[in-house]
């Protein structure tokens, strides 16, 4: 509900603003001096303030001036008679002044509409400063993000590398974000949680400094570290003989992305299993594109709008190597498809290294 101060040394043009203004669904305030005014403001945070500008011992010019240091964000205009055009302009120009409303006026047909849209030129004051706050306290944490991260992983140069690479489109995307004005502050709060987790994750994949990579093994990780996180979870496994194979790769993002997807869509007292099946789609002579497919009973996914939900940071982590994540949803399960692509050794002979496990 907003709150309007009206300030005038007159109080037979109060009482009328009074009795007029009693219904409306915004509070009113009135003040028939500058001094009482202050002391007004000193108690309630105003939203709009309409003041005369002819009143003794402080003027409205006076009043309107320690309103605008004071209190910047107060959205001012001025109701008078008093028309000297140098007093109006002197006024206009050093106090930002919304609105000027001359004496007489018609109160529901003048006074009324310029209340209303003062009040919501205030919300949207409001709203956009509260979002820049935001925007720069969540950009003071994407920078302190990058430095622990960039400082853990200069110990491991293949890890350091691909982070740097992450960090790059991690960039990329909170620039998209921040120049979007439909983009909430809930959604920078979960896309900075998204990456928090992933870096934690994707770290512990830098340690093992690991060159081969085989799906049934990830699998199996995956189900320990969300027991290790407190999911009571059994992971049924799908059969694909090509999950069983070993590949020569870069593989240190995947894990974390699936781990990444399955903490964000399900609460850990809601989820008992979880289907995953794993294997290849297409193989050619330098690469081989893998596919995840995990799969979820509809009932325990998170209250979240699937279709509006923020997979930004994990599709542009996959992208980067040719991978990309979809997700199907019916009435019964939620389907979320991880496609990866493995990058691999060639051998002096020409063909790609398989070695079954």
């Amino acid at each position: 509900m907003g709150k309007v101060l009206f300030v005038d040394d007159e109080q037979l043009i109060l009482n009328s603003m009074k009795r007029g203004l009693r219904n409306k669904d915004y509070d009113c305030y009135y003040a028939t001096s500058g001094k009482e005014a202050l002391k007004v403001l000193e108690k309630i945070d105003i939203d709009v303030l309409f003041s005369d500008m002819k009143m003794p011992e402080m003027n409205g010019l006076e009043l309107l001036k320690i309103v605008e240091e004071k209190y910047p964000d107060i959205i001012k205009g001025i109701i008078s008679g008093y028309a000297q055009l140098p007093q109006l302009i002197a006024t206009v120009n050093q106090t930002n002044i919304f609105k000027y409303i001359a004496k007489p006026f018609d109160l529901y047909n003048e006074l009324v509409p310029i209340i209303d849209e003062a009040l919501g030129y205030s919300k949207f004051k409001k709203d956009m400063k509260f979002k820049t706050q935001n925007l720069e306290s969540k950009n003071e944490a994407y920078k302190n993000i990058f430095k622990t991260m960039t400082t853990k992983a200069n110990t491991k140069e293949v890890g350091y590398d691909l982070l740097r690479i992450y960090n790059q489109a991690l960039l990329k995307i909170i620039k998209e974000q921040v120049s979007d004005g439909n983009i909430s502050i809930a959604e920078h709060t979960c896309f900075i949680d998204q990456y928090k987790n992933f870096g934690e994750l994707y770290l512990k994949e830098i340690k093992k400094n690991e060159i081969y990579y085989e799906p049934a093994r990830i699998i199996n990780e995956i189900e320990l570290v969300l027991k290790q996180d407190n999911y009571n979870i059994k992971i049924e496994r799908g059969v694909d003989e090509s999950s069983k194979n070993l590949y020569e790769g870069r593989g240190m993002h995947i894990k974390p992305v699936i781990i990444c997807i399955i903490e964000d869509l399900v609460e850990k007292d809601r989820i008992t299993s979880v289907k995953i099946i794993s294997k290849e789609i297409t193989r050619e002579q330098n690469h081989v594109d893998m596919m995840y497919l995990v799969e979820f009973s509809n009932s325990v996914v998170n209250n979240i709008d699937l279709e509006m939900y923020n997979f930004r940071l994990y599709r542009s982590i996959l992208n980067l190597f040719g991978g990309d994540i979809k997700i199907q949803e019916t009435e019964r399960k939620v389907d979320v498809v991880v496609k990866v692509r493995l990058q691999l050794s060639v051998i002096e002979d020409g063909l790609d290294e398989f070695t079954n496990s």
